[in-house]
């Protein structure tokens, strides 16, 4: 995550074109983004979330292959960066390939419920009408027997697992006709 998330970035997708003060965006542990325009302590990001046992991350500080750094509860969320509330499980490994790809589209996902928000004009007043969008929340194990059915399905009556080989039978005809 690291550098690809700029602040410049974030503000120039995610802002609406009239206004452009830097937002402290929070993608919460179900997947919502939250915005503050001010400066807040963590422990008031911690309180909004049903889960006490969660902490927060900056995205900036998120690299592949490292331990995730959490914010202490007094710290304060900085105006212009990405947050993550994540599961205390996520602080025992560094992060796989897969951590950062539902990181990703964690965020992205956020983004684009934000970026469906539209304004229509209604007896003079501008109104905001946000669309519904599915978001995908971050969850703290993968679910491997889950992943394995899908990609069988998706292969089509193959049944072959993740990795295995496949066994080619020859009959005896075709080998006596290759010696």
């Amino acid at each position: 995550m690291g550098s690809c998330f700029s602040s410049s970035t974030i503000a120039a997708a995610s802002a609406p074109t009239t206004n452009s003060l830097p937002t402290a965006k929070v993608i919460n542990l179900d997947g919502t983004l939250m915005e503050y325009s001010q400066t807040v302590k963590v422990s008031h990001v911690l309180g909004l979330n049903k889960s006490s046992s969660c902490f927060v991350c900056n995205a900036d500080s998120i690299f592949y292959g490292q331990f995730i750094q959490a914010l202490g509860s007094d710290r304060f969320i900085e105006l212009g960066h990405l947050y993550f509330v994540l599961p205390p499980g996520k602080l025992e490994y560094r992060l796989t390939v897969a951590d950062m790809v539902e990181l990703a589209v964690s965020a992205s996902s956020a983004f684009v419920a934000v970026a469906s928000t539209t304004t229509a004009r209604s007896r003079g007043r501008t109104r905001r009408r946000r669309t519904v969008a599915e978001v995908m929340p971050i969850v703290e194990t993968m679910d491997f027997d889950c992943y394995k059915r899908i990609n069988e399905f998706s292969v089509g009556s193959l049944k072959y697992g993740l990795g295995e080989k496949k066994s080619v039978a020859r009959s005896s005809k075709s080998k006596v006709e290759s010696n």
